[in-house]
C-alpha cells in the first residue's frame, strides 16, 4: 500500500545504524531519491523517509523504549 500510494519502495527488515546501535525496524518506506544515494548500504548509515515497528505481544516494553 506504501508504495502504490506514495512510490518509492517498502521494504522488510532493513538494517539502520542509530547513535544506540543498529535497529531493524519490521517496515521501512524508502523515496526513490533516497535508494539513489542509499542502495549499496548493507546498514544504512541515515534512516529512511518512514521506520515501522510492529508491536506485538512478544515484544517487551523494554524493548520498544529503546
Amino acid at each position: 500500500m506504501l508504495e502504490d500510494r506514495l512510490g518509492g519502495e517498502a521494504l522488510a527488515e532493513l538494517a539502520v545504524m542509530t547513535p544506540g546501535g543498529v535497529k531493524v525496524p519490521d517496515v521501512a518506506w524508502c523515496s526513490d531519491d533516497f535508494l539513489k544515494v542509499h542502495w549499496r548500504e548493507s546498514v544504512l548509515v541515515k534512516a529512511p523517509e518512514s521506520c515501522i515497528e510492529v508491536v506485538s505481544p512478544s515484544h517487551s516494553e523494554r524493548e520498544m523504549l529503546v
